[in-house]
């Protein structure tokens, strides 16, 4: 499955319009070659049938080949509805692909445990004994080590839990930069060398 953004940028109301006509006709080829297509989400501008972005789901198996021949900016000759006067005709809109979120896991067979002398407070217990527990995730490297519990139990249980925690930070950040990254496809609309060209 694919997550397709159509958007109009930051153009006027007719580019909108437009967004709401791509989709149409996305939707009827799409249908055309046994590609499923799913409305997931939409930014209304103000009129019927009129979106300042869309985000659909895309599955079949020919999606791939068949957003190749979307993705990009697309051209609608027409003349507008909002203003009858107006000589423009050419609106554009863009056709990304979402980048998708894969969340980081932790799973136990990707937890490595390594045990060493623990140092500080604590007299001859903590020099004589391995308390202290480094836990690492492999898939990330990330590692954490604890030491301040006298009990090994103790500090591997300790351990587990802030590793969870710099996992979850890991998710988050990585949500933060895609989210980032993929609202960057609204302010990348090229006016020019359309992949395709429709005429209302």
């Amino acid at each position: 499955m694919e997550m397709i953004l159509i958007s109009a940028g930051r153009g006027p109301i007719e580019c909108s319009w437009v967004v709401g006509k791509v989709l149409d006709r996305f939707c009827h080829e799409a249908k055309s070659q046994n590609i499923l297509v799913e409305l997931i989400d939409s930014e209304m501008d103000g009129y019927r049938d009129c979106y300042k972005s869309v985000v659909c789901s895309v599955s079949g198996e020919s999606t791939d080949l068949f957003l190749n021949e979307w993705v990009g900016t697309i051209q609608w000759t027409e003349q507008s509805p909002f203003r009858p006067t107006h000589k423009r005709k050419n609106w554009f809109v863009s056709l990304a692909r979402l980048k998708s979120f894969s969340e980081t896991e932790l799973s136990k067979d990707e937890i490595r445990f390594e045990t060493m002398r623990s140092s500080g407070a604590g007299g001859q217990h903590v020099n004589k004994t391995e308390s202290a527990v480094r836990t690492i995730h492999v898939p990330t490297g990330i590692s954490v080590v604890v030491r301040t519990q006298r009990s090994q139990f103790q500090n591997k249980s300790a351990a587990v839990t802030l590793l969870m925690n710099r996992v979850a930070d890991l998710n988050s950040q990585n949500r933060a930069d895609l989210d980032r990254d993929n609202w960057q496809n609204h302010n990348e609309l090229i006016r020019g060398n359309p992949v395709k060209v429709f005429r209302g």
